[in-house]
């Protein structure tokens, strides 16, 4: 089922056909495979089995969140998952296959809102808000005080962050205009503008024109500092996902597997490469990445269900119609074309950066990195989006064999009942 056989998997399923009379898992897996395939009401069966013979199993809840989510009832799934009014998400299942399954689930509704729907600029601009006053001091001192203040604005709850930030990005745009070849002037000058593109506006609504401009500035100090600072998996990290919120999914993909050759445990760029595949359509080779960095980091996660709860419960009819993978992926730009984009239009939004063209396609894995000896990690940033709060570890060599249940203080013997027929309370 893991490797995208199904056939091999459904006749392993009917050869255990006898035991699903007194084994959750057998159901579970059943149910997932039949999730796979789009099989709604067989999944609905085979979880209330399970649901019957194991009333306590960690994954049953997991499971039926799944179902919801890929029915498109985002409002029970939710109620499961982060219950409203707690902010709290609810203890979700180790199990591999389920938790996979989900944060696809998940990214499929949420990443495709999180992008913009067109990279030009003849939109509506979004409101601007007032710019805060021109830092003064040496350029050192403003390095390190929009530093400093950055990395305390990740620390504030999210509605918080905005001033703190755009106070930041004041004081680094001022230091490396004073001193342009200050070591890692750009990269940190490139943080507090990704920093501000994502969270210095209504998130509520999808990224307009003066957020694209900002991640395209953004992109060209990460560039910047590449060129001129040397490359490390932090910058290749923060330029693919430039090239990710810009709907470049390929370079995205190619950047975000450079980072992984020199820092094979970086839970955020596993989660980065799984969104480019799944953006792209590969959803099993995403699936794959997606839960390597959850296994790591299970806070990625559950940010994830936060935002979208969040999202959900503000604006729910940007819900109504599902999008289709894959998402529409903006072509290749020339030096000159970005040039000319430039100045097109607005003449607020900075020019594209000459480095747009697409680097040749690399080999694709047939799953997760594989095992190597750890690397050594090169210094963190102040923040990396959803960050990690603990050392993250290698992805597992191979799926689950066996599902990790809580047996119930005495299990049903006899063959579960049937579902109920409305699916309203299931």
């Amino acid at each position: 089922m893991e490797l995208g056989d199904t056939p091999a998997a459904r006749r392993a399923l009917s050869a255990a056909e006898a035991d699903l009379v007194s084994n959750p898992a057998l159901h579970l897996f059943r149910a997932l495979l039949c999730c796979d395939q789009g099989e709604w009401e067989q999944a609905r069966k085979d979880w209330w089995a399970a649901r019957n013979l194991s009333p306590a199993n960690q994954a049953v809840p997991t499971v039926q969140a799944l179902r919801y989510l890929g029915e498109g009832r985002l409002e029970e799934a939710l109620k499961l998952l982060c219950p409203e009014g707690t902010g709290k998400v609810f203890d979700l299942t180790v199990s591999p296959p389920a938790l996979g399954r989900l944060v696809v689930a998940l990214e499929k509704h949420l990443l495709p809102l999180e992008l913009a729907e067109t990279l030009g600029t003849h939109l509506e601009p979004e409101a601007s808000p007032p710019e805060p006053e021109p830092p003064t001091g040496a350029a050192w001192l403003l390095m390190r005080r929009g530093r400093k203040r950055l990395e305390a604005a990740w620390a504030l709850p999210v509605e918080e962050r905005a001033p703190e930030m755009r106070q930041a990005l004041a004081e680094l745009r001022a230091a490396r205009e004073q001193d342009p070849k200050a070591f890692r002037a750009s990269y940190h000058l490139g943080e507090a503008l990704l920093s501000v593109a994502e969270h210095d506006r209504d998130r509520n609504q999808r990224p307009g024109p003066r957020t694209v401009a900002w991640v395209t500035q953004a992109q060209e100090c990460f560039e910047d500092s590449r060129r001129t600072d040397g490359t490390n998996p932090y910058v290749l990290h923060y330029l693919a996902r430039c090239a990710l919120l810009l709907r470049r999914f390929e370079p995205a993909q190619e950047l975000w597997r450079e980072a992984l050759d020199g820092f094979e445990k970086f839970p955020e760029a596993h989660y980065g490469l799984g969104q480019a595949l799944l953006a792209r359509g590969r959803e099993r080779e995403a699936r794959a990445f997606l839960l390597s960095a959850i296994l790591s980091d299970l806070h990625l996660l559950r940010d994830r269900i936060r935002e979208l709860a969040r999202l959900f419960r503000a604006r729910p009819d940007q819900f109504a119609e599902p999008a289709t993978f894959p998402l529409w992926e903006a072509p290749a730009v020339s030096p000159a074309a970005a040039q000319a984009a430039d100045t097109a239009d607005e003449p607020a939004t900075p020019s594209q950066s000459a480095d747009r063209g697409e680097d040749p396609p690399a080999a694709e894995p047939s799953g997760p990195p594989s095992e190597e000896p750890d690397r050594e990690a090169p210094e963190a940033p102040a923040q990396i989006p959803w960050g990690a709060s603990s050392q993250p570890t290698s992805p597992p060599d191979a799926p689950a064999q066996a599902w990790p249940s809580a047996e119930p203080a005495q299990a049903l013997a006899e063959r579960p009942q049937s579902p109920p027929e409305s699916p309203a309370g299931s």
